[in-house]
């Protein structure tokens, strides 16, 4: 159970991290939707560092976790850190410490969890992957819906609010095939380049870690 909580909270995250926009610039004219996706994905790999707070629902509407964290992404690859959980994808393996129970774990995601998670993947083929639509919003924010056009094992649909005035995303809303639904508030977005040791996790810097091998 805390594996797949861990997997949605960092496929919400690496979604936030596609979501990139150029953090200072106002425009008056509103770009369509699809614009506003591929402008992000060119300022997306000049890397960005993105802080963030959010709530995980279950099915029944209980609030059942909270978080507060940051989300490092350069082209590829992506360092989250939040709560107890250190997670890394270095463009191959996706690699997490969790502090609560001292494991460590390295996988390889399949292509649906990168389809997902990575931002070059969702951003490559999301016309294809996705269904994308702006629905109602308010004075102040736009809201972009992503259904995905075939089924997938969690994400069931996310609904990305931008802010008018600046195109930046301010909130995530993803709603899971099991029920559970998250809600992420974006606190800030810095363009920032990180250095590539940020990219590096092993199992070494965690003394007295278990490795769960799931290779």
């Amino acid at each position: 159970m805390k594996t797949k909580r861990i997997a949605i909270w960092v496929a919400l995250l690496l979604f936030v991290g596609c979501m990139l926009p150029s953090v200072a610039t106002a425009q008056t004219k509103q770009p369509s939707a699809q614009s506003l996706i591929n402008t992000m994905a060119q300022r997306l790999e000049k890397g960005a560092k993105i802080t963030f707070s959010g709530e995980l629902f279950d099915a029944s509407g209980a609030r059942i976790e909270t978080k507060k964290g940051v989300l490092y992404t350069l082209g590829k690859k992506f360092r989250v850190r939040y709560n107890s959980i250190d997670t890394n994808y270095n463009g191959r393996e996706l690699s997490f410490y969790n502090a609560e129970d001292r494991t460590y774990t390295i996988m390889h995601p399949s292509m649906e969890d990168l389809a997902a998670l990575n931002p070059f993947v969702f951003l490559s083929s999301s016309a294809s992957v996705y269904t994308i639509k702006e629905i109602s919003g308010t004075k102040n924010s736009r809201i972009i819906a992503f259904t995905p056009r075939k089924k997938m094992d969690n994400i069931t649909a996310l609904e990305v609010s931008f802010l008018r005035k600046t195109n930046t995303p301010s909130q995530i809303v993803g709603i899971f095939a099991d029920g559970m639904r998250m809600v992420m508030n974006i606190t800030s977005i810095e363009g920032e380049t990180p250095s590539s040791q940020m990219f590096i996790q092993q199992q070494s810097s965690y003394p007295g870690s278990e490795l769960v091998d799931l290779r």
